[in-house]
């Protein structure tokens, strides 16, 4: 990266900027530590020269020093607007931190969240969600249960017609119980729904909340988890899973004495244990 273009990115010179780049500039050159222009440009806070690189069609998710992309340097310098460009713009959410105890293992939504950036980590993991959870397809069988009432039964099968971006907070909130009865793929699909709507709409009233962080509150012994949470929470994927932990620590932020003491942390170790048995 030459002398000239790293100083239009760090001190936000668009006018030297555009000259450079009409003059066949590559927009994406790295300076000695693998840093884009525009992870420069995130890191010190210059907007404009942000707004015209992803313009300019600059790649969003490189990352250098400590795993930190565009966005994370953003986030961790507080540059709040620039981040929610950035995550406007497509920037991966699901990236992870490496090396210094401060950012290994986390990513961009743990980030904001730490430094009390709560709209931005809301939004954050709404996106997380969203990409977690693209992959999953839909259910062949919405419940495996033969022994439902009529009123359980269509409960359930009011999901059956929409995907799981299509359901609303009203549909949770009137069908809480559904959770309960889906078959383990039907509720690993419908999942992100359910924790989707919270954070969109901002609501935490919702019996299917309380019944989530019931079943995650439970022993980190496998050998103890009953037939209904096995075949479910284990088919999660690791960024899935990370989705989960996103909503979770949104669920706190809002209900900080939702529940009993203790029970948030349960959920938590009950989630890294899943990780960690998808990673073995």
């Amino acid at each position: 990266m030459t002398n000239e273009w790293h100083e239009a990115a760090i001190e936000g010179n668009v006018e030297a900027a555009e000259r450079m780049l009409a003059g066949g500039q590559a927009i994406d050159q790295f300076d000695r530590h693998g840093q884009t222009s525009l992870m420069l440009a995130a890191k010190h806070g210059q907007a404009a020269i942000v707004e015209r690189l992803i313009a300019g069609g600059a790649r969003l998710d490189v990352s250098a020093k400590y795993g930190l992309s565009a966005l994370m340097l953003a986030i961790v310098n507080h540059h709040v607007e620039i981040a929610r460009a950035l995550l406007h713009a497509g920037a991966d959410t699901t990236l992870e931190g490496s090396g210094a105890p401060g950012f290994a293992g986390k990513n961009a939504g743990e980030l904001a969240r730490e430094l009390g950036f709560h709209d931005l980590a809301d939004a954050i993991a709404l996106d997380q969600i969203r990409r977690s959870f693209a992959s999953r397809e839909a259910p062949t069988e919405i419940t495996d249960s033969k022994q439902l009432s009529d009123i359980e039964y269509e409960e359930v099968m009011s999901f059956s017609a929409l995907s799981w971006s299509e359901v609303s907070f009203d549909q949770i909130e009137r069908n809480a119980d559904a959770i309960f009865w889906f078959s383990p793929d039907a509720f690993c699909y419908y999942l992100p729904g359910f924790l989707s709507v919270g954070l969109r709409d901002q609501r935490t009233d919702s019996n299917a909340y309380d019944a989530l962080i019931g079943m995650l509150d439970r022993s980190p012994e496998p050998e103890y988890w009953d037939d209904f949470f096995a075949p479910r929470f284990s088919q999660l994927s690791r960024p899935e899973l990370r989705a989960l932990a996103a909503w979770v620590d949104w669920l706190e932020s809002q209900l900080p004495d939702g529940f009993h003491p203790g029970t948030y942390e349960r959920v938590r170790v009950t989630l890294l244990f899943l990780e960690e048995a998808r990673a073995s």
